[in-house]
């Protein structure tokens, strides 16, 4: 609940705030309108507030076997077990109680990450051992950084940590390789994403398909050349 005394929910990231739920009026947050008692049949949602403890409860009505868990996951948001679309995963779009992060001045609001499996050329910048960060921390440091294109999360035992490239690195796109995430603009401007195989030229997108058009027509030219 809110430290200075109001009643909502809140989520920190990093001694900010990163999510709040709204204030609890008539039954239900005003942020987060799924968690309350219209529409929901089977839950019973109350807020609980006196001199002594102030806290936020939900039951199962009727004949009802399951219990539905709330869970926070590693990129912030709140999902219902039962698969109630997850809510309070903010990133860098503001949806609602997401409170508003500042953006360095070369993101703009339509730069997501999209997730590819491939190789990266070199290996990039890392951050584990005592940094335990989870895939939210991995995305943040990514888009403060102006000069980096593409990250990656990864478990290292009891630890997580990071790995991030530059817009300048190439790449390779292979469905046997890592789990990397790039900025969607880096993906449709760059020339560096390349295809694992020759069979495989056309690599899924026409901005590719003329990339690797010109690699092999300037070996056709230049073979005709020294003959």
């Amino acid at each position: 609940m809110g430290v200075n005394g109001s009643s909502q929910l809140i989520i920190w990231w990093k001694k900010s705030v990163y999510w709040t739920s709204g204030v609890w009026q008539d039954g239900q947050f005003e942020l987060l309108p799924v968690l309350s008692n219209e529409g929901q049949g089977y839950k019973n949602f109350s807020y609980i507030s006196n001199d002594d403890e102030k806290y936020f409860t939900y039951s199962i009505n009727g004949n009802h076997t399951s219990v539905a868990r709330y869970m926070l996951d590693s990129k912030g948001a709140i999902a219902e077990s039962t698969g109630l679309a997850p809510f309070g995963a903010c990133s860098y779009k503001f949806d609602l109680g997401c409170v508003e992060q500042k953006s360095p001045h070369c993101r703009n609001k339509n730069d997501r990450f999209e997730l590819r499996k491939g190789f990266m050329s070199v290996q990039g910048v890392r951050f584990d051992g005592s940094y335990n960060l989870s895939l939210f921390d991995c995305e943040a440091k990514c888009f403060n950084n102006c000069s980096c294109g593409a990250y990656d999360f990864f478990i290292n035992g009891s630890q997580t940590g990071c790995e991030i490239w530059s817009e300048e690195t190439g790449f390779t796109e292979d469905n046997n390789g890592r789990e990397i995430y790039f900025l969607n603009h880096f993906l449709n401007h760059s020339n560096k994403v390349k295809c694992s195989k020759v069979v495989d030229m056309a690599c899924h997108s026409s901005h590719r398909i003329s990339s690797c058009t010109r690699v092999l027509f300037s070996i056709l030219f230049y073979s005709k050349e020294k003959t």
